[in-house]
């Protein structure tokens, strides 16, 4: 059994040495990547364990090079070269976490786009005027005068909020989307924020905060975070 350090300084088992055969015919490790037999203290590159020397050479590299010619380096992360955090098991896990908060925030921005397309027909067609008027008396002065405010808005702001609104949750789909193929880490992060604010979302913020919350919380997760490309 092995203990790996990866680019992050982090360690990683125990694993077989079978595993670790495996990974380096996935190209997740070569011949500098660092391991330490389990129970011992002493960390030196897979090139100088003899039980590796097969695998490295390209003997069971699954094809890769010429045969019996040494794996090609692999491109080094953050000053290392194992892979290993970037794919496998770990990966899969971490989509299959992922993957209902990215569906939720696509469907929530695929929602709320159709609404901004009704809101520019309604617009156009003067749908609203005068809904203050026709309140009931006892209703709320406030929400009499939010409704004056928003009917009598000048047709050119209310397009212009509208737009707004239209890139706001295009960037929201966007997020969910490349947070579903754990890519753009930081575009995730702007789609949970933006669904949590009531301005954009309106009534849907109910639906929109708790949402933007998951969100943050998942993709903040130590594990999650580093599966993002």
């Amino acid at each position: 059994m092995y203990r790996v350090r990866g680019a992050d300084q982090n360690v990683y088992g125990p694993i077989a040495a079978e595993t670790v055969r495996q990974w380096i015919a996935e190209r997740r490790l070569n011949r500098d990547s660092q391991v330490c037999r389990e129970g011992e203290e002493v960390w030196q590159s897979l090139g100088q364990v003899a039980e590796f020397s097969e695998a490295l050479s390209g003997g069971s590299a699954l094809g890769m090079g010429s045969p019996g010619g040494p794996i090609p380096a692999l491109p080094t992360v953050g000053g290392g070269a194992f892979q290993a955090p970037f794919g496998g098991a770990e990966r899969e896990a971490v989509l299959a976490q992922t993957k209902p908060a990215a569906i939720c925030l696509i469907v929530f921005g695929c929602v709320m786009l159709l609404f901004s397309l009704v809101n520019v027909v309604t617009t156009s067609l003067g749908v609203g005027k005068g809904q203050a008027q026709e309140l009931p008396a006892e209703a709320p002065e406030f929400l009499k005068q939010a409704m004056r405010f928003q009917t009598d808005m000048p047709a050119a702001v209310q397009y212009g909020l509208i737009a707004l609104s239209m890139v706001v949750f295009s960037l929201v789909v966007l997020g969910g989307v490349r947070m579903l193929k754990l890519k753009t880490w930081g575009l995730a992060l702007t789609a949970a924020i933006l669904v949590m604010i009531p301005c954009f979302t309106s009534c849907c913020c109910l639906l929109g905060l708790p949402l933007g919350i998951w969100v943050i919380i998942l993709i903040n997760k130590p594990e999650v975070r580093r599966q993002f490309e």
